[in-house]
């Protein structure tokens, strides 16, 4: 299924956190928390099989859209296609 405006607005709060994926781009995914709120976010594996899974927040729904969401995963997994951490910074 494609993360779409239609997608994410059918998409209820329940008792737990609740990840959907992106059946087009691989990595590109929405939390929907409890509370409701809509967060798009990446996750990629920097390093193969072996290396450390990380997921990194995009933004909120309502502040982007799912287009503009997109777009970012996509320069973000292309950046770690190039073998670029986008997190990197985050760390240090």
């Amino acid at each position: 299924m494609k993360i779409t405006k239609k997608t994410v607005d059918a998409q209820a709060p329940s008792d737990k956190a609740l990840y959907i994926w992106d059946g087009e781009l691989s990595g590109f995914g929405l939390k929907t928390l409890p509370s409701g709120r809509k967060t798009y976010l990446v996750q990629y594996r920097l390093g193969g099989r072996r290396g450390r899974t990380r997921r990194m927040t995009i933004g909120v729904h309502g502040t982007i859209t799912a287009d503009q969401a997109r777009r970012e995963a996509k320069t973000l997994l292309a950046q770690v296609s190039l073998g670029i951490d986008p997190m990197a910074d985050k760390d240090k």
